[in-house]
């Protein structure tokens, strides 16, 4: 099955190669335009499209911006203020499970008379913008892919995908010098309610540093890949090493099968050292994405898996320590100063296994010491008191 997908795959990148290959890219607008903006990424490709986001508002001020994404990124979009409609499409739409629902998408783009698609995504997106009479399409090209594009953006998986994006906006024509993601964080009075009950008062008044800890990831809606993810016995080492030895208050983050995580790591740390337990506090799955975010703000460091938390974490202001194993910190770490990589030393990291690292065992994050990992983590923090 697998296979005769990347066939047909493959015939339509030719096909479609052999089509477009004398077609001369169009002017690119300039002033009032409708701009449509793709992108069907998790929220973490979300959190590193803001600067590209923020790039076309500012370029194009009197533009009509739609952004178009899918139905899980609801959560993170809705803070963002750089478009003037949201589209949010089904996963049955994007993965050609409802052939009816993308004919109707197609029609709708073609109804809206955009005068420039700019698209963060490949294969056939740029096609369906060819096929609704978009004139300028703008995206990047990673194994030609990019055949219906007028303006093709080269980009790979060993450069930083906040880059990549800003790449293929800067040939709209925007301005790409600010790469700074600045995720906003807006709450409510409710929001505010909920913090204060997870919190307890003794953390709200203490000294301590607050280290928030990622432990699970892994999973984005049609992909799981819990290769990415360190050991839950590496994590309790490490929280049980910043409690005793930093004073630590710790954070546990995260959503859905975490819970099992988190439960892991606290009974790990209550057979280590049961004291140790009561400074740490359980979030996981008691907090909207808005709320995590705030408590992300709150935290001195984040140790992490590559997790779309890491990416929050880092556009809220937070310095983190990353673990990488099949995964690229080339192309997804966090940059500056305030962050940190521990990566895995295994010839075969990173692997870039295609369909979701099936012949990955982790053995390349098995092999990572909780020590390397802790003694990143307590010379952020000592970064930080500086």
């Amino acid at each position: 099955m697998v296979n005769a997908k990347n066939l047909l795959r493959n015939a339509v990148i030719t096909l479609g190669n052999r089509f477009f290959r004398y077609s001369r890219p169009p002017a690119v607008p300039d002033g009032y335009c409708n701009i449509l903006v793709f992108c069907r990424m998790a929220i973490g490709d979300i959190v590193m499209a803001i600067p590209s986001f923020r790039a076309l508002r500012h370029s194009f001020p009197n533009a009509r911006i739609v952004f178009v994404t899918m139905e899980w990124n609801r959560e993170v979009v809705r803070s963002l203020d750089y478009f003037d409609e949201v589209v949010y499409l089904t996963n049955a739409i994007v993965m050609h499970r409802d052939i009816g629902g993308l004919l109707r998408f197609i029609v709708w783009l073609r109804t809206c008379k955009f005068d420039m698609a700019v698209l963060l995504d490949t294969f056939l997106f740029p096609f369906y913008c060819y096929m609704a009479g978009i004139p300028v399409r703008v995206g990047y090209e990673f194994e030609n892919e990019g055949f219906a594009l007028t303006h093709k953006a080269k980009v790979t998986e060993n450069e930083y995908r906040l880059h990549n994006f800003l790449k293929v906006v800067g040939l709209s024509g925007a301005q790409i010098d600010d790469t700074s993601m600045d995720f906003p964080v807006k709450l409510d009075e409710n929001d505010s309610q909920i913090l204060e009950k997870l919190l307890p008062q003794q953390l709200l008044q203490s000294t301590s540093p607050v280290v928030g800890i990622v432990a699970g990831g892994g999973r984005n809606p049609g992909q799981t890949v819990l290769a990415k993810n360190w050991t839950t016995e590496g994590f309790a080492q490490v929280a049980l090493e910043l409690i005793k030895k930093d004073d630590a208050i710790i954070l546990l983050f995260g959503k859905g099968e975490d819970d099992e995580i988190a439960t892991r790591l606290l009974a790990h740390v209550r057979r280590e050292h049961p004291d140790s337990a009561e400074r740490i506090i359980n979030v996981v799955n008691k907090t909207s994405l808005m709320q995590a975010a705030a408590l992300l703000q709150k935290c001195d460091i984040v140790v992490t898996n590559d997790t779309a938390l890491m990416h929050l974490a880092a556009a809220v202001g937070t310095p983190t320590v990353s673990i990488f194993g099949p995964t690229s910190p080339a192309n997804l770490a966090p940059r500056g100063n305030d962050h940190r990589v521990v990566q895995s030393a295994t010839a075969c990291s990173p692997c870039y296994e295609s369909q979701g690292y099936l012949l990955c065992r982790s053995e390349c994050m098995k092999e990572i010491a909780w020590y390397t990992v802790y003694k990143e983590a307590a010379a952020l923090l000592q970064d930080r008191q500086v």
